[in-house]
């Protein structure tokens, strides 16, 4: 019998917000849930570590049985592993894709076989989504528009253009192609016949490679117009101080690391920048704010601009917000997770219909609504639990809106928030795998939930 995709999704994957699952005291009462993991393979740290991260996560303890194929860098040995594992018959198959292209055909061969392929880290082209159930990794293309934005304010001041010499990682892998295309869009936007030069080297470990005086000579005598980057995105770097190149690389050079700001660092942020405004917004307001519009600091600049131009007072207010801020699909979504907690599928459905004039998909809807649902299961276990906002929030990395959370999930019971996380798992399948109508089932869910309450 096919095992039900939320369990595997909502709770493994996706931050596991229930408590850990306990098999039967007896091994042989054991239904194991059987997941075919195809492998890019080990050649870096990163890749290693996140083998061993899905071996630790499927073990026969939580009721799984794992069926492990290491491609060693090779698409075909891909393939000829998710045939096998259709042969198989596994319940679940897990694929870290090496290119973009060429998968059509097996996953044809998945879906025709009713087995959910689900893929990590990278992604794949194809006109038919519905191949694969989800994608569990990494935005490579704002990756790259961060290294973009980074060079902009870096070369603002430059008395002349700026010439890039971009040497890429692995080819036709969807980590490479976003942040390439992020890129090069940008290098098209600048002048013709620039007088600098960007030279980018991607994950190649300076202090594992041969000839270091080499590169300390070079690193020593680079010319003015020339910035050298070295992009670490798969390998980590792991200066060693004590070495000649580590102190080439501090006199010459400058680490930076391009991380999502913390909430606290970004409420000061937005903060900042309003009072650069001449405007003033409280704390609970500013995170407000943020759950709106999420926390993309590009985003959040326009809509700060934006508000700040409407306000009339000094001082920001909720409605100046409403009034002309972009909100982002979760927070919307968030509105219809409100209706059918007052059991008004009337006003789930016109959110509904907001979302579909805003040109939402309904894979994208659904992907949101899932996940506001099992945040609010982990709420209302929290509630059952005596946990407060704060353990919710360390649970989801986010200060605001936990405790709206736990206000909202006062309104439902445990049972029927596990009943809600499984329903939209089926659904989110059923959209991608039976070739029903998608808007069609969205209907169906929301009626059933809001005549659950």
């Amino acid at each position: 019998m096919r095992k039900l995709l939320a369990p595997l999704l909502a709770l493994c994957l996706l931050a596991g917000c229930a408590p850990a699952h306990r098999p039967p005291e007896d091994p042989a009462a054991i239904i194991h849930t059987v997941i075919g993991v195809s492998q890019v393979g080990a050649e870096s740290g990163f890749r290693v570590t996140n083998t061993e991260s899905i071996r630790s996560v499927f073990t026969e303890e939580a009721g799984y049985r794992l069926l492990f194929e290491d491609a060693r860098q090779k698409q075909e040995n891909q393939i000829a592993a998710i045939r096998k594992f259709i042969q198989q018959q596994v319940d679940y198959i897990l694929l870290m894709p090496l290119c973009v292209t060429g998968w059509e055909s097996v996953l044809q061969e998945a879906r025709a076989a009713g087995i959910p392929v689900i893929l990590v880290d990278r992604v794949i082209e194809t006109e038919d989504d519905s191949l694969y159930t989800a994608h569990v990794g990494s935005d490579f293309r704002w990756e790259g528009e961060q290294a973009v934005a980074w060079l902009e304010e870096t070369f603002r001041e430059a008395p002349g253009p700026v010439n890039i010499l971009h040497i890429r990682g692995t080819l036709d892998t969807s980590a490479q192609l976003g942040r390439s295309n992020a890129l090069e869009e940008a290098v098209d936007c600048l002048p013709m016949m620039a007088e600098r030069t960007l030279v980018e080297i991607t994950d190649f470990d300076l202090f594992k490679a041969g000839e270091k005086e080499e590169y300390i000579r070079i690193l020593s005598n680079l010319p003015d117009y020339c910035c050298l980057v070295f992009l670490y995105d798969v390998l980590e770097y792991k200066p060693d101080a004590r070495t000649k190149l580590a102190q080439a690389l501090k006199a010459h050079g400058t680490a930076v690391n391009f991380a999502r700001q913390g909430q606290r660092e970004l409420t000061d942020w937005v903060r900042r920048h309003f009072k650069a405004q001449g405007k003033e917004i409280d704390l609970r307001l500013c995170e407000e704010l943020i759950f709106l519009c999420g926390d993309l600091m590009q985003n959040l600049q326009q809509e700060i601009s934006k508000i700040s131009s409407y306000a009339r007072g000094d001082r920001i207010t909720r409605e100046d917000i409403e009034a002309v801020a972009t909100p982002e699909l979760s927070a919307v979504v968030f509105r219809i997770a409100e209706a059918i907690g007052e059991k008004n599928y009337d006003k789930a459905a016109k959110v509904l219909g907001e979302l579909y004039q805003m040109q939402k998909s309904p894979y994208e809807i659904m992907s949101a609504l899932g996940k506001q649902q099992r945040q609010l299961y982990s709420a209302r276990l929290a509630l059952d639990s005596g946990r407060n906002a704060a353990w919710v929030a360390k649970l989801w990395g986010m200060r605001y809106p936990a405790d709206r959370l736990l206000v909202s999930a006062r309104r439902f019971s445990l049972p029927w928030c596990r009943n809600a996380v499984i329903r939209c798992a089926q659904t989110d399948l059923a959209m991608k795998s039976t070739g029903q109508d998608a808007k069609e089932l969205m209907t169906t869910l929301l009626v059933e939930l809001a005549n659950t309450t």
